[in-house]
């Protein structure tokens, strides 16, 4: 009797159906159903029985097809556990890595990321630091960190990334994402659809560390826009999304923040409102050209790149 027999006898437990089982196990019909006949006649015991509904396994059946299936469960964990942590030269991966992320990233994308890391990689030691774009371009140029992430306005893209290209940092765009305000139903702006930024500049500010760039970009182009009444600057989201319930203030936010994280912290009381003008958050991965990226990065990235379909939809 081999394991892959026994695996089949798994498969039929959970489908139901010969034909189903071997399709998933691609094998032929016949092939899957001379396999078990064999291991009838060996034990001298009937593991199958056909009803109307399709394949049912008989009490022993079922027995083997539980254990066999804890084994088999455990055999991938094992050679999961062994695998995980090797580098491309089949050796355990060990080291450090520093990451300098702007507020978004760190706290709607990195932790899903490191958390996948860590199950490939559960030897190297991580260190996180949060900062502006402008820190973690500048980490990232004196080789502070290994990997930067940053959140910029899209106008600034092009000029940024000039600069950085003349300190030989490399910017590549993730994901794009809209800003919205966020605003009181007690607010005058609740009644609109959408929004323009002079209309939302006209009204007093609660403004997270977050959008720490954006309100940079604001005020450097007052002129266009109007200028930012900063009523209240916190890091604390928790603070900021009470006083805009009140109805005092208004806010602006990332729509992949709001969707994937903060949504879940507000009442009913708060909305969102897109924003008309044609200005969008950039998220953008920052590495250093003049230094080649050690195995731990490189592994980062490898893993960043994997889940892009599913932390980037």
């Amino acid at each position: 009797m081999r394991i892959e027999q026994l695996g089949y006898l798994v498969a039929i437990s959970k489908t139901k159906s010969i034909s189903l089982a071997a399709k998933q196990l691609y094998i032929s019909h016949q092939g899957m159903s001379n396999a078990i006949s064999m291991m009838e006649k060996e034990l001298g015991k009937t593991l199958l029985v056909r009803t109307n509904k399709g394949v049912e396994l008989t009490e022993i059946g079922q027995k083997y097809a539980d254990c066999t299936s804890s084994f088999l469960e455990r055999l991938e964990a094992l050679k999961t556990e062994e695998n995980a942590s090797l580098n491309l030269d089949g050796q355990l991966l060990t080291g450090a890595l520093c990451i300098y992320t702007a507020p978004l990233l760190g706290v709607c994308i990195l932790p899903k990321v490191i958390s996948e890391y860590k199950k490939k990689y559960p030897l190297v030691r991580i260190n996180i630091k949060q900062t502006d774009s402008q820190g973690i371009l500048t980490a990232v140029k004196e080789g502070k960190a290994d990997i930067g992430l940053i959140t910029i306005v899209n106008k600034e893209y092009k000029k940024i990334k000039s600069n950085a290209k003349n300190n030989l940092i490399e910017i590549q765009k993730l994901f794009s994402d809209n800003l919205c305000v966020l605003t009181s139903k007690l607010s005058p702006l609740a009644s609109n659809r959408s929004v323009t930024l002079k209309e939302t500049l006209r009204y007093p500010l609660a403004v997270y560390y977050s959008m720490k760039d954006v309100i940079t970009f604001l005020e450097n182009n007052a002129y266009l826009y109007g200028t930012p009444d900063i009523a209240i600057e916190s890091e604390n989201d928790l603070i900021n999304l009470g006083i805009i319930e009140e109805g005092s203030t208004i806010g602006l936010m990332s729509h992949y923040n709001w969707l994937n994280y903060t949504q879940k912290k507000v009442s009913d009381n708060i909305i969102t409102l897109p924003l008309c003008d044609d200005i969008s958050l950039l998220n953008c991965l920052v590495v250093n050209k003049n230094n080649s990226l050690s195995v731990c990065s490189q592994a980062f990235l490898d893993v960043l790149d994997d889940m892009k379909t599913c932390l980037f939809c």
